[in-house]
Formats: C-alpha cells, structure tokens, sequence
C-alpha cells in the first residue's frame, strides 16, 4: 500500500508540476523549488501535499512569481485547515475577496484572520 500511494503522489505531483510549467514561465530550478516548498508547506501545515498543490495549482494559472504563488497557497492552505474546504477552494474564496474588493497579497492575513474570526 505504501508503495502505491508513493507512485500516486509523485503521479500527482508531476501533473501539477507540470500544469505549472505549461502556464508560467519557470527554470527547471525555479520549478524544483515550487515542489520542495510544497512539500515543506504541507508538513509544515500539517496537510497533504495535495491539498498545497490544488492552491499552488490554482494561482500558477494567474501568472505570478513563484514567491508570490507560495505566499498565497500558505495563507489559502491555513484557510483549509481551518474551513475544510480544499486548497483549491480556498484559494479561490480567497482570490474572489481580493478582486471584489481590490486588495492585494499583502491583505491575505487579515482576510484570513477576519474569516477566521468568524468561524471560530
């Protein structure tokens, strides 16, 4: 079992590593750097790499820096943890409150936080 779930994840990962790199224009280092962050970010947030990738997956598609993928996928995993929802899902909640309201990546802690607040 443990073995197939390994061959699974790395499936998972080369699709969603390769869907980046079709949308954005990255290095190989740069892409390797996405996948190990993603890893960390998920051990980090007590998450499956999955659900990182789902949002890392989702804001790649925007166009952006890698750094700035990373920091958003953070703070829409946070949100999974607390929500349930998955990566994706947050990541777009969160993607809908910044456009509708003209915000930046920098306001994405306290959209977080006031959700949160709310939820708790």
């Amino acid at each position: 079992n443990a073995f197939k779930e390994g061959c699974s994840f790395v499936k998972e990962m080369d699709d969603a590593l390769t869907n980046i790199n079709y949308t954005m224009s990255v290095t190989k280092e740069q892409l390797q750097e996405v996948a190990n962050k993603t890893i960390d970010m998920a051990k980090d947030l007590k998450t499956s790499t999955s659900n990182v990738m789902e949002a890392v997956t989702l804001y790649a598609n925007s166009q952006q820096t890698t750094d700035s993928i990373l920091k958003k996928s953070e703070t829409a995993v946070k949100l999974s943890n607390v929500t349930g929802m998955t990566g994706e899902e947050s990541a777009e909640m969160l993607q809908s409150i910044m456009n509708q309201f003209q915000m930046t990546e920098d306001d994405l802690e306290y959209i977080f936080d006031k959700i949160t607040k709310k939820k708790i």
